[in-house]
């Protein structure tokens, strides 16, 4: 597996985006990672470095206020001051147009886990026919009636 870090100018900021590659061979397709709350893209190395061996490329930008983005303890969990929301929502997107460009003639997958399966479901929302795939990971749901007799 080739693992690197680089930085991508999005939207006013710099986003620092962890990409592994196959060693050799044909790229099979791209699947783009949007973490959850309080982590960063590092943590799928492991997700990485076994669908490298498959053929896939697989690439995490830490989102604003989040790991390499972060970049400084003041930035923990920041979005921004205004329309954080929508801004880490263009964040994805310009992380996807990046890859598609590397990438062009291959499948792209968005795997969204916990906070990111809501950030890719809105994403989905407005770029799906952009995607080839969607994966979601430990969605918040409502908390039904087991989780109200827990309250």
């Amino acid at each position: 597996m080739i693992s690197s870090v680089f930085d991508l100018e999005v939207n006013g900021i710099t986003m620092g985006v962890h990409y592994w590659a196959p060693d050799g061979g044909d790229v099979v397709g791209v699947l783009q990672v949007a973490h959850g709350l309080a982590e960063h893209g590092g943590r799928y190395v492991g997700l990485a470095d076994s669908l490298t061996q498959r053929g896939w490329v697989v690439a995490a930008g830490d989102h604003r206020g989040h790991g390499l983005t972060a970049r400084s303890e003041a930035d923990l969990g920041f979005f921004a001051e205004r329309d954080g929301w929508n801004r880490v929502v263009e964040d994805v997107r310009t992380l996807q147009l990046h890859l598609r460009a590397r990438h062009p003639d291959v499948p792209m997958v968005l795997l969204g886990h916990s906070m990111g399966s809501l950030l890719a479901r809105d994403f989905a929302a407005r770029y799906g026919q952009h995607l080839d795939g969607l994966v979601l990971s430990g969605s918040p749901r409502p908390e039904g009636l087991i989780g109200m007799a827990g309250r």
